[in-house]
């Protein structure tokens, strides 16, 4: 039995008053995560429903893991994934992942580094979206409703790329709330996708603004980041699909949080699903990581 794979799931840190935002979160996050690594019984790390201080702690250790990993592969949008046709480039029905990122490289890092299948998706499209100019990215900088009829015929390359990074994270949100989606109309379904798609591109944005201020670029594996004082917080959103109210998660402000704070404040303290499995999606009034 003790060598059966196994999911190795985080209950929760509780870090003592005195202790706080001096790095012990980070610390033991990051050896949890190499034991995890280490142990071939084991093949993936969870966290059982994390609050928005452990998320903020996640995604900055994992981002700052495999940042340096994704930029040795090479992983990027292919602006280019369906080849012109006598001259005019051709726009596909569907989203062709496998032309536009290097899905078989992707799924062997996941499975190497042990992340759940979510949260891994949120590091992968925070990267790409970091790697397009802010000049081509982000509603106030490019003009959607343009981009939205030249798709993925737009002249300009990085445009291209803004488009097909869109689609990939209107797919994965399609998928993981397709259950919900199909109860109402296709156009209130498609404003519902952007919406979404608009904070969770909002979130990412904060998270790398804070990723730049605060952390060296040139930080290695077993690097602790940079503590600051304030955490990240969290604006809910409640939106209508069909007959549910279903809470997300919109934005996150500009500075990460290092440690899991013992709050006194009962919405501070709230959780959210984590995916692939550990939450469900379709619950209604229940704050869900998209």
């Amino acid at each position: 039995m003790a060598e059966l794979p196994s999911r190795l799931r985080i209950s929760q840190f509780l870090i003592l008053k005195p202790h706080q935002l001096s790095g012990h979160g980070t610390q033991l996050y990051q050896t949890i995560h190499r034991a995890a690594r280490e142990d071939p019984t084991v093949y993936e790390l969870t966290v059982e429903d994390p609050n928005e201080a452990f998320d903020a702690l996640r995604d900055t250790n994992d981002y700052h893991l495999l940042e340096p990993i994704f930029g040795q592969h090479n992983i990027t949008i292919n602006p280019d994934p369906i080849p012109a046709k006598q001259g005019r480039p051709r726009h596909p029905r569907s989203v062709p992942t496998s032309l536009l990122i290097p899905t078989d490289t992707l799924r062997k890092l996941r499975i190497e580094y042990k992340i759940a299948p979510t949260q891994f998706a949120h590091l992968v499209e925070m990267y790409l979206l970091s790697l397009i100019p802010m000049s081509h990215r982000g509603s106030h900088n490019v003009n959607l409703a343009r981009l939205r009829i030249q798709k993925s015929r737009a002249s300009n390359e990085h445009d291209r790329r803004y488009y097909w990074w869109r689609m990939l994270v209107k797919q994965r949100l399609y998928k993981r709330h397709r259950d919900m989606l199909i109860q109402v109309e296709p156009a209130e379904r498609v404003e519902k996708l952007e919406e979404t798609l608009h904070n969770v591109e909002e979130g990412y944005e904060n998270l790398l603004k804070a990723f730049e201020m605060k952390v060296p670029r040139d930080d290695t594996e077993g690097a602790t980041p940079i503590v600051d004082q304030q955490q990240i917080q969290v604006e809910d959103r409640e939106t209508r699909v069909g007959d549910s109210l279903v809470k997300e998660r919109t934005k996150r402000k500009l500075v990460v949080m290092e440690d899991e704070d013992g709050d006194d404040d009962p919405s501070a303290a709230a959780n959210s699903a984590e995916g692939g499995g550990e939450g469900d999606a379709n619950a209604p009034f229940k704050k869900t990581k998209v």
